[in-house]
């Protein structure tokens, strides 16, 4: 039951299949016959993995042994129609194996994608923290979803950040990539960043439909594994949308009383700048409210009268969905509005739109950043290399913090002295948590 894991990311696997493609049958005996001896070699009974490493040959080399099944033994159950775990228990309460090679057969083809609190676009930085909305893709006889976070639980920064295995199968490779596809446009998460859209882009990689994998893929694919997308006037309207929704939703909370207003006006139309912020871009669009409930927005060249909704889209009201009602079209996605960002599930995967707070909310905010290094997950001081008085350059090592078992540098965001360290070596801080602050720029 051979299986490639060879697409990888800080040297650790997050993509599986099975079977290994572009194999022949002749390498795949000399594989098994191989694992076989080194089993044997320490008279080992029980489940195993045996890891090889493979050149562009096919020419192989052995790498390690585990004692245990590992991480994407799914795939292989799913192909092969057994359950390893089961296996494992009965060999090692001393009964013969279920099925002897010989009666083992393959059927279909078999992915699995590990999802991971992470951030791609940052070097796949480690996340932890509180996951607010969780809605994996529906149960199906060709998707498996194995995982042990709900919605409201906290991914900790003790353990390694994996949210969930999502494995599907499918008759044939093509079919089973197409369903991995499926599902991962449907699997929503909140709260905290993840792999999701990464592992879309990488399935839909021509390379990858190919086959052609190798342990070296993200680095000579990167900048296709990273494509810049443009915000649509579609989905600025779904936006809209989704925010004027959720303003509706909020008339009854006394900080809304301004922004809830109807567009009831004396000799004219209400009309609002929105903005929004996509990665360092901001979007500007014009709302004009109508008295019939209609909206009409502009960006740019392009403007668009439509009626929108909200609307539960399951009976649990876990997912909502988005509605645009123009003349020429409905468009809708999967939409959800939390900590001041419209959250919309493409089939590109989840575009976030933050709604950025008023200039008066964040005019001393923003001046005081500057002066803040702070904790970029959350994570354990190990090291502190700067106490209060001690004059830094830009960049300077202040602090080294643990989390997901790596060590992060923590430098200084600019020239100054430094006020206030206020956590000490061994304590536990929360991601944004102020590790050192620098005196004012002003300050003499």
């Amino acid at each position: 039951m051979l299986r490639d894991c060879s697409v990888q990311r800080r040297h650790q696997k997050i993509i599986e299949e099975a079977p290994a493609p572009h194999l022949t049958e002749e390498v795949r005996r000399q594989l098994g016959e191989a694992a076989v001896r080194a089993a044997r070699a320490v008279n080992y009974v029980g489940a195993g993995t045996v890891e090889f490493v493979m050149d562009a040959e096919q020419k192989f080399y052995f790498m390690e042994m585990n004692t245990r099944l590992q991480v994407e033994h799914p795939v292989s159950e799913m192909i092969t129609e057994t359950d390893l775990v089961e296996w494992q228990l009965r060999v090692a309460a001393g009964e013969p194996l279920p099925l002897t090679q010989d009666d083992l057969e393959i059927y279909g083809h078999s992915f699995e994608a590990r999802v991971y609190a992470e951030d791609p676009d940052n070097e796949f930085m480690p996340g932890a923290g509180h996951l607010q909305h969780v809605l994996p893709p529906d149960d199906e006889s060709y998707v498996r979803v194995e995982t042990g976070i709900r919605q409201g639980d906290e991914v900790s920064v003790h353990y390694d950040p994996m949210i969930a295995k999502l494995v599907v199968w499918g008759e044939d490779r093509p079919t089973a990539l197409a369903r991995l596809i499926s599902a991962l446009q449907k699997y929503q998460i909140v709260g905290l960043s993840t792999n999701i859209n990464f592992m879309l882009s990488l399935a839909q990689h021509p390379e990858f439909q190919l086959g052609n994998v190798h342990t070296e893929f993200i680095p000579q694919h990167y900048d296709t594994l990273f494509p810049h997308r443009e915000v649509s006037h579609d989905q600025l309207c779904l936006a809209v949308v989704t925010v004027m929704s959720h303003r509706l939703n909020c008339r009854t909370h006394a900080d809304a009383a301004f922004t809830s207003l109807n567009s009831l006006r004396i000799n004219h139309e209400k009309q609002e700048v929105m903005k929004f912020k996509h990665g360092d871009k901001v979007i500007t669009c014009a709302v004009t409210s109508h008295p019939d409930g209609t909206l009409t927005v502009t960006s740019g060249e392009q403007s668009s009268k439509l009626k929108g909704s909200v609307i539960a889209a399951d009976l649990e009201g876990q997912r909502t969905t988005a509605v645009a009602e123009m003349e020429e079209q409905i468009i809708k996605c999967d939409s959800l509005y939390a900590d001041n960002t419209v959250h919309l599930f493409t089939e590109n995967g989840l575009l976030k739109l933050e709604v950025p707070p008023p200039a008066y909310e964040t005019s001393e905010s923003s001046a005081a950043a500057r002066a803040d290094s702070v904790a970029p997950m959350p994570g354990v001081i190990d090291k502190i290399f700067v106490q209060p008085g001690d004059t830094v350059e830009e960049g300077q090592q202040l602090i080294v913090m643990i989390a997901m078992k790596m060590e992060y540098i923590i430098r200084a965001p600019r020239a100054g002295v430094v006020d206030t360290v206020p956590y000490t070596v061994g304590t536990t801080v929360p991601k944004g948590a102020r590790l050192v602050h620098l005196q004012e720029e002003t300050d003499n």
